[in-house]
């Protein structure tokens, strides 16, 4: 499973947008150098939902803006 995130700054569609991008660039990284193949992995666009930290400093904001990968073995 592979989660994209974003910070607080804009529109929720914008950030839903761009989480599913970076989620989409972690798979096809994952596709290009590791072999997984594309039907293993799920995506999941989170945007602004299930921020790290609420805070609007730059720093602390860029917590927010992250892809978490999880391996589920069965």
């Amino acid at each position: 499973i592979i989660t994209g995130h974003t910070d607080l700054i804009g529109s929720a569609y914008y950030n839903s947008s761009l989480s599913k991008i970076r989620a989409k660039e972690v798979r096809e990284w994952l596709i290009r150098y590791s072999k997984v193949k594309m039907e293993r992995m799920n995506l999941i666009v989170k945007g602004e939902n299930e921020p790290l930290n609420q805070s609007l400093s730059s720093q602390e904001r860029a917590l927010n803006r992250r892809v978490l990968i999880q391996i589920l073995i069965p």
